[in-house]
């Protein structure tokens, strides 16, 4: 898996810029943003320190985001 990626190059350059200053990096996206590929990289996979989501991500997304040390945060299922 390439990393996360941004449709928009301003929003990508923003997101570059506010990753390289934060201490943790949490990102927030539905099960629909990952394993999808835009045009403007934005961060590796282990520049994210979490994930939230809404469903478990495909196997490539998830094993590489883990081995970066990032956590996965899943609804709690019924």
């Amino acid at each position: 898996a390439r990393g996360w990626s941004e449709a928009n190059a301003e929003q990508a350059a923003l997101k570059r810029k506010i990753i390289s200053l934060a201490d943790q990096t949490i990102l927030l996206a539905d099960h629909t943003k990952t394993g999808v590929r835009s045009s403007y990289f934005f961060a590796k996979l282990e520049d994210v320190d979490v994930l939230i989501t809404d469903r478990k991500p495909g196997n490539a997304v998830k094993a590489a985001f883990e081995k970066g040390g990032g956590k996965l945060v899943l609804p709690k299922e019924k």
